[in-house]
């Protein structure tokens, strides 16, 4: 199982979103709630108020999506992060 260690790990060492929703989506999937992932990344922003703007984004998109913000084809739950797959009506 997956801790939240691993996320700690990713953010103080600056991945790419990307990689921080591969992260996370590992975690929602060993049972972690998404308040659970949210905190970490508070405590994140919290230990580090001199972040540089580019990483602040990267890793509030992250937030973002854990807290809704997304595009609808887009799935956040306890199964992970997943990118739903709409069938096209082709008979128009």
């Amino acid at each position: 199982m997956m801790n939240l260690r691993l996320l700690r790990n990713a953010l103080t060492q600056r991945v790419s979103r990307p990689q921080l929703l591969d992260v996370c989506s590992d975690l929602l999937s060993s049972g972690y709630s998404k308040e659970e992932i949210l905190s970490q990344f508070d405590l994140f922003f919290l230990a580090n108020p001199a972040l540089d703007d580019d990483y602040d984004d990267e890793a509030m998109d992250v937030v973002a999506i854990l807290e809704g913000y997304h595009h609808p084809s887009l799935s956040v739950d306890s199964s992970g992060i997943s990118v739903r797959h709409k069938k096209i009506d082709q008979s128009l």
